[in-house]
């Protein structure tokens, strides 16, 4: 397992927790809630990505695990994106996305 795993691991999670927070926006400017999108990044945050930070070593059943969920995460995104029509908003949240496929490159 490559040294810099806690790092891309950390980089993740504060991607992660950006993106909650434009979904969250989104929701609070759009008047939609309960983005299936906001809900499962949120969930990726509280338990894959928390359990691989939780111990001082990252095991390989966490890093598979984190793997996992943001791979499924990643095909997920396309078929389920909802522009909101606020132009800014809308590309800070792909940029984010492309972040984080960048990241979880290094995890391969």
């Amino acid at each position: 397992m490559e040294t810099l795993t806690p790092v891309y691991l950390r980089l993740l999670k504060a991607n992660f927790e950006h993106l909650v927070q434009c979904f969250t926006e989104q929701e609070s400017l759009t008047g939609q809630t309960g983005l299936l999108l906001r809900l499962r990044a949120e969930d990726i945050l509280s338990n894959s990505l928390s359990q691989a930070l939780s111990t001082p070593e990252v095991t390989n059943e966490n890093l598979q695990w984190v793997q996992e969920a943001v791979t499924t995460y990643l095909r997920f995104y396309p078929e389920n994106i909802t522009s909101s029509n606020l132009a800014t908003l809308d590309d800070e949240i792909d940029m984010i996305l492309h972040r984080i496929m960048e990241i979880a490159e290094h995890l391969e």
